[in-house]
């Protein structure tokens, strides 16, 4: 039995921030990011961080030509992920979800123990031991981030893990990939600090653009 799933309606535009990010060019990857991309962002719980970060990233979208962005309302549950017009969904939640259109909003497991309630932890985001190259990675360079203690749970079964994030005592994956009947890039990093991070962003807009030209 498949869990529930969410459809998106069509909602307004958000607002921009200006100026807290810069990376060189010769870091992005221009051909994956070539093709025009409609790309559409979701809050499963518009809290303020939430709305902080979404507007980061739409400032990094407005800054490539070729995407154009759009937020929109969590409607109502459904079979799929619908979005009208849209190439990519960027769903903030627990995780964050990066998916093509038509494809799959994967249920999040809950928490398992591991660290007490309320620790987060300080991780190097690094590539993980067995990655291998993919276009999502291009340019990629190690950066620090926070991992709640909520963010312990098991993977799916047929997750291509990307990346690692070291602590002192072990190596959790933090972004990884899931081919169902369409591409989808999934992270636990999503807090604002991480979108004031230029490796980060580079990241996120290499898998929209990756999930946009299947």
């Amino acid at each position: 039995m498949h869990p529930p799933h969410r459809s998106v309606g069509v909602g307004g535009r958000g607002s921009s921030i200006m100026g807290l990010y810069a990376w060189p060019d010769e870091t992005i990857n221009d051909q994956l990011l070539a093709a025009p991309t409609q790309v559409v962002l979701v809050a499963e719980q518009p809290d303020a961080d939430t709305q902080a970060a979404m507007a980061l990233f739409e400032q990094a979208i407005a800054d490539r030509s070729a995407m154009h962005c759009e937020r929109v309302e969590i409607a109502r549950l459904d079979a799929g992920l619908n979005a009208a017009g849209a190439d990519s969904v960027v769903v903030f939640g627990r995780e964050l979800q990066v998916l093509s259109a038509g494809t799959e909003l994967a249920a999040v497991a809950p928490a398992t123990a591991g660290s007490p309630a309320g620790c987060d932890r300080r991780v190097r985001v690094e590539l993980a031991p067995a990655a291998r190259w993919h276009p999502v990675l291009e340019g990629f360079e190690p950066f620090l981030s926070r991992l709640a203690a909520a963010d312990v749970s098991p993977l799916p079964d047929d997750a291509t893990v990307l990346l690692g994030g070291r602590s002192i005592t072990a190596v959790e994956p933090v972004a990884w990939l899931r081919h169902g009947h369409g591409r989808a890039f999934y992270t636990r990093l999503r807090s604002v600090a991480d979108f004031q991070q230029p490796a980060f962003l580079r990241l996120l807009l290499h898998a929209v653009a990756w999930v946009g030209d299947p």
